[in-house]
């Protein structure tokens, strides 16, 4: 039987505390030690998906999270390799901004919830 994920959440409502910065080096950290790690950048300003992809998937549309849940998806289809070991990611994009009312209240309020339960077979962080 797998073990069940970790999920690490970094958030806080103040821009340029490093929350960025701390996710890629505890998903390097982890990823170094061979730990199978996704990352699910939730930024609208998407710095972590520029930093561990670069900015051409930045500007992509169809693999991000706002994608996956404007459109029901799974988190598989919109999980992008970096160029990492290890690593891999749910990219951001600007779009993310307009989603946010969507999300809150019923019945929508568990959707992050349930797409992040959706990657519990495959990765450990």
């Amino acid at each position: 039987m797998a073990s069940k994920p970790t999920i690490i959440t970094v958030a806080n409502q103040k821009g340029g505390v490093g929350k960025t910065t701390t996710v890629a080096n505890i998903a390097a950290s982890l990823a170094d030690s061979g730990f199978q790690v996704l990352v699910i950048d939730c930024d609208y300003q998407a710095n972590a998906t520029s930093l561990l992809c670069g900015d051409d998937q930045f500007k992509q549309k169809k693999n991000s999270f706002t994608y996956a849940i404007k459109n029901d998806l799974t988190l598989d289809k919109v999980v992008v390799k970096t160029s990492f070991a290890n690593i891999d990611i749910v990219p951001s994009n600007r779009e993310l901004d307009d989603l946010r009312e969507q999300l809150v209240g019923q019945p929508n309020q568990f959707r992050l919830v349930d797409f992040l339960l959706d990657c519990k077979e495959s990765k450990k962080y």
